[in-house]
């Protein structure tokens, strides 16, 4: 598969966990992780016959749980599900492997829309300004 026709089209949340368990201020730190799912579902687009093109969703859970300075005590835990969707445009072979052979490519999409969602869950809250990085953990 050539990433050139692949074109990011945007998200869908599916489900929120959010939970406050202290109201702790003060220094503290967190744990911030991105998951694909290697299931990846094809819906191809029949309408125009001569030009081939389909969407690729990917199922992603990302996570976000903050923590007391120097201790393990949670504060907060944030947890998400959404689809990432992508369009592909051509002919080109999808393997059933598309999602870990490209997992790099599409963590750098997810992590956007996963800090989008995350700071507007947060706006409102003592939590707003937490900086989540737009970009995939490096090593990922």
């Amino acid at each position: 598969m050539d990433l050139k026709n692949l074109f990011y089209k945007g998200h869908n949340l599916t489900s929120v966990d959010f939970d406050m368990f202290s109201d702790h201020e003060g220094k503290g730190y967190y744990n911030y992780s991105n998951e694909i799912d290697n299931d990846v579902i094809v819906i191809e687009d029949e309408s125009d016959k001569e030009n081939l093109k389909r969407d690729i969703q990917i199922e992603v859970n990302s996570v976000l749980e903050g923590f007391e300075q120097d201790t393990d005590v949670k504060i907060f835990s944030l947890k998400l599900k959404f689809t990432a969707v992508f369009c592909l445009y051509g002919d080109d072979i999808l393997e059933e492997t598309i999602g870990q052979d490209n997992e790099w490519f599409f963590l750098n999409f997810v992590a956007q829309s996963s800090k989008k969602i995350i700071e507007s869950i947060l706006e409102d809250t003592p939590l707003r300004g937490i900086p989540i990085p737009a970009h995939r953990s490096l090593g990922s």
